[in-house]
């Protein structure tokens, strides 16, 4: 009987030690939400894949974010948590 393969776990194929990669992270796409841990762990390059291109320059930097949103020239600001901006 063959056991599925859990992320992380080793096994052997053709004598050769292969480890399986973790297929639960999804990619970094505009508009997606992401967890308080998430935002914690990206750096400011992944995060600017959230954001959309068109205010991707007004993203001051991870360190400047006030629980996971920042502020555009207009006054709205473009939340993590949500994917989205925070008064919609």
């Amino acid at each position: 009987m063959r056991l599925p393969l859990i992320a992380g776990q080793r096994t052997w194929i053709e004598g050769c030690p292969v480890t399986m990669r973790a297929m639960d992270t999804p990619k970094l796409r505009v508009g997606r939400p992401i967890t308080p841990e998430e935002f914690e762990l990206l750096e400011d390059e992944q995060l600017l894949r959230l954001i959309p291109k068109a205010y991707r320059e007004y993203f001051p930097g991870k360190d400047f974010c006030a629980d996971g949103y920042f502020y555009l020239h207009d006054g709205t600001a473009w939340s993590f948590y949500k994917g989205g901006f925070l008064d919609e």
